[in-house]
């Protein structure tokens, strides 16, 4: 077990810029899953891109309890709690 580790990234670009609108829900995409069950990938910061082995963060097989904060120059960070289970479909 990993506590009080950090795992950070943000958008590539300068500024970075995403809307997000009021009550609009948006999908995040954190991790993939190695078919073979042999590991766990973490997008790197420029994204997914088309080409995969780009990705500097590859986890153990197993489960993960984290928070994501999501910040902003103009509001207050929100803190979100996320579970990864590999193996629960």
């Amino acid at each position: 077990m990993v506590k009080e580790d950090r795992l950070c990234w943000s958008m590539a670009g300068n500024p970075a810029s995403l809307n997000i609108y009021s009550g609009e829900r948006q999908s995040l995409d954190i991790a993939s899953f190695n078919p073979n069950r042999e590991w766990i990938e973490i997008p790197p910061e420029s994204g997914w891109g088309t080409v995969r082995g780009i990705s500097r963060v590859f986890l153990k097989w197993k489960n993960y309890k984290a928070t994501i904060k999501i910040v902003s120059n103009d509001s207050k960070g929100k803190d979100f709690p996320v579970q990864i289970e590999p193996d629960n479909v």
